[in-house]
């Protein structure tokens, strides 16, 4: 499976939480796929996905990274074909706190980069 398209935005609507939309067109086996995924997680982890997202995206092979403050369970690792590896990251919220539940998104490595970099700008 290969990504044909994927694009993102962040929304700061929640001043406790950070929303990133993520959609994406893959190419698979059984045709085209449209995939739309949300992920929230607190602001008190941002500087954490940044640098994980770094440190990801700059170093092949990075193991998984992951944390557990507040609310969340975040992890960043890499996966996919060594030509054109995905950046994973997912969320795991528990139940009845806002936005519960588990999200994951594997988006291209150039648009990881470029989400770094838009999220480090917060910081």
């Amino acid at each position: 499976m290969s990504i044909i398209t994927d694009s993102y935005s962040v929304t700061l609507s929640d001043p406790g939480l950070i929303l990133i939309e993520y959609r994406s067109r893959r190419d698979t086996a059984a045709g085209p796929l449209t995939r739309n995924t949300s992920i929230w997680f607190e602001r008190t982890n941002l500087r954490w996905l940044v640098e994980s997202l770094r440190q990801c995206i700059t170093l092949y092979g990075q193991p998984e990274l992951s944390t557990q403050h507040g609310n969340d369970h975040l992890k960043v690792f890499e996966s996919g074909p060594e030509p054109a590896p995905y950046i994973n990251v997912e969320n795991k919220r528990p139940d009845g706190v806002d936005h519960a539940g588990f999200s994951w998104f594997a988006m291209s490595k150039p648009l990881a980069e470029k989400l770094a970099t838009e999220l480090g700008a917060l910081l």
